[in-house]
This record gives C-alpha cells, structure tokens and sequence, in this order.
C-alpha cells in the first residue's frame, strides 16, 4: 500500500481498475514523472532524469484477446528510439516464443518478436518460466530495454516469494558513476625558491 513505503504510479479511466501499475520506493518517488501521454489502462508509464541522460520506465499489459502489441507501446518505444532516450519495460506479454523460453511459439509471440526487433528492444529473459500453475507453467513475462538504457545485471525468477501466478522477476539496474572533473591543484617546490629575494620584498 502506498503508506508502506511506497508510490503507485498508474491512470485509468473512472471506475475502471488499472491493469498496469509502476510501484517506486518513497526514496526515489519524488524523482519519476508520470508520462501521461504512454499510460493508459494497460501502461504506466515513468520518466527519470538521469546526469547525461533521461530514462523512461514502464509496466505494460499485454491484453490476451489481441493479436496486435498494444498502440501505446509502440508509440513509447518509437519515442525513445527517436529521442535516444533509456527504455526498459516489465510486461506480462501474454506472447509465447522459444526465443525467450517457451517450448513453442504462437501468432502473437511471432508479431511481437518482429515489433521487437523493428523498435530496437532486447529481452533480458534466461529462458525461465515467469509464470506457473499447477503444472503449467510458460515465460510470457518479459524484461525489455533498448540500447540507450543502463546496463541491467542480474536478472533472474525467484519462486520463492510471489503472491500470484506469475513469479516475482529481479534484477539490478547499474546507473554507470559520472567522472567528477577535479581542478588541478597547484604545488610549488620550497626548496627552489629564493628566500633572501623574498624576505626583501615582503618588508
């Protein structure tokens, strides 16, 4: 809840629930902006501004009743492309393709593939299933970011700790350390200098 410590970030329209949220530490919140323009319902959708550059977020579901990637994922991933801004998306894709894990792959999973590779985004799944039930399980919840994101390490399921179906996803974003410029500091070696000469002129 957001008196726990955190922020919920999301739109939707009235009386209609969000099926995508963005939930960010009180630490950080107050450093993300809301990019009405790529949220909606199913996409919450964040910006950062980092020293050199500026990184967007997103949560994005993928609605299972459609063939097509949804027109406000597109829209986002295009932006950023353009603008050469960071990118990196959570989504419960509903998309199933061996490229990212599972033992087969369908229509969607093919067209989504495609709208990858056309908007310049990476996955950074390891083949894992990111979702379970009984004894089903298949990988459709996808990490993605593009080429001007910072590096991301680490990513791994942890089915230990999860609260649904779908299993808890964690990585490590590496925000690289920006080089301080350092004003030279200027030394004199005592031992050259010519004392008499400055004694006379200080009297």
């Amino acid at each position: 809840l957001p008196g726990n410590g955190v922020t919920f970030f999301h739109t939707s329209p009235d009386g209609i629930n969000p099926r995508a949220t963005l939930t960010i530490s009180n630490n950080l919140a107050d450093q993300f902006f809301l990019q009405m323009q790529f949220s909606d319902r199913d996409t919450a959708t964040c910006s950062i501004e980092l020293p050199k550059s500026k990184l967007y977020v997103s949560s994005i579901y993928m609605d299972g009743n459609s063939q097509e990637p949804p027109e406000t994922f597109l829209k986002l991933a295009e932006h950023c492309l353009y603008h050469k801004h960071g990118l990196i998306i959570g989504t419960d894709s509903n998309s199933h393709h061996s490229a990212w894990g599972n033992r087969a792959s369908d229509t969607r999973g093919n067209k989504l593939l495609a709208c990858l590779a056309q908007a310049g985004l990476l996955w950074l799944n390891n083949g894992k299933h990111t979702w379970k039930r009984n004894d089903q399980s298949s990988a459709i919840d996808l990490t993605l970011r593009n080429e001007f994101a910072p590096e991301i390490n680490g990513w791994d399921t942890n089915p230990d700790f999860s609260l649904s179906d779908h299993v808890l996803i964690e990585f490590v974003i590496r925000l690289k350390e920006e080089k301080i410029k350092v004003r030279p500091i200027r030394t004199y070696n005592k031992k050259k200098c010519d004392w008499n000469a400055y004694r006379a002129a200080v009297k």
